[in-house]
């Protein structure tokens, strides 16, 4: 898992900075810093805790065998591949739920708030997130019946995975056009982290982008182009934000933040 996490995180920073997307609108040193202390927030309390809760579940579940996979005439490969794809399914469905209850939209705030999208922000999660959204999957492995061998597939995929989503690379125009047709790439994670809101509410796909396109979520390319586009939220652009305790706290400040911002918004209008 360590290695699953550190040697894409290194390698995707420094393809980002040898063959950058985008010109960053942030110091970058700031903003590492800041999210580096959230990260460690977040092993300590949060991510290690539901690593190691998801393996035990599906322990259980395989040893008592519960649920639908096991309920299936089917060979231990088969229900291993199919769980797989069955996390990722469900991925894309709990993060259609995290943009569309308010609730959960608070604490996802923290990770939509960065902005700049460089690997910093595959780090930059509330604690809650990640504590919420594993509980979720906690259920999902007992209820669909997820083996130990699919849930730790997915989790080192993921891991491998998540940097480089994330990471602020240009991928030739060709290139990125055969990899979506499978995975998620830098370009197709992007735009959904618009500061429009049409396009933030799309492209919720984890690792495989065939969910948006099944369920009509897919926003190919942003509307004012990838060099061109805003990105974050409007109601959270100071740079004063990317502190620790700012992004701590975005979760209870968020309604108003979001009205003040609506205001002023309207105000300019006028």
């Amino acid at each position: 898992m360590s290695l699953a996490f550190v040697l894409p995180l290194v390698l995707a920073m420094l393809l980002e900075t040898l063959a950058p997307r985008r010109a960053l609108s942030r110091a970058t040193w700031r903003r590492w810093l800041n999210t580096a202390g959230l990260w460690l927030i977040n092993s300590w309390l949060a991510q290690a805790a539901m690593m190691v809760s998801l393996l035990v579940a599906a322990a259980e579940a395989s040893r008592l065998g519960l649920g639908l996979l096991h309920l299936m005439p089917i060979s231990t490969l088969a229900a291993s591949v199919a769980g797989f794809v069955l996390l990722d399914f469900f991925g894309y469905l709990k993060h259609r739920l995290f943009h569309a209850w308010p609730v959960l939209w608070r604490v996802h705030t923290v990770h939509h708030s960065d902005a700049d999208m460089d690997v910093a922000t595959s780090l930059r999660h509330h604690p809650a997130d990640y504590l919420i959204d594993g509980f979720m999957t906690v259920g999902i492995v007992f209820v669909v019946g997820l083996s130990v061998e699919a849930v730790l597939a997915y989790q080192l995929v993921s891991l491998v995975h998540n940097p480089f989503r994330h990471a602020n690379i240009h991928i030739p125009a060709w290139l990125d056009a055969v990899l979506r047709a499978v995975v998620v790439t830098p370009d197709f994670h992007r735009v959904h982290h618009s500061a429009i809101e049409r396009e933030t509410n799309s492209n919720y796909g984890g690792l495989f982008t065939g969910w948006d396109r099944v369920f009509g979520t897919c926003v190919a390319q942003p509307h004012a182009g990838h060099e061109g586009m805003t990105l974050g939220l409007e109601y959270f652009r100071s740079p004063r934000e990317d502190g620790l305790l700012k992004m701590l706290t975005q979760p209870l400040r968020q309604p108003q933040a979001r009205v003040q911002a609506l205001k002023s918004g309207a105000e300019a209008l006028r």
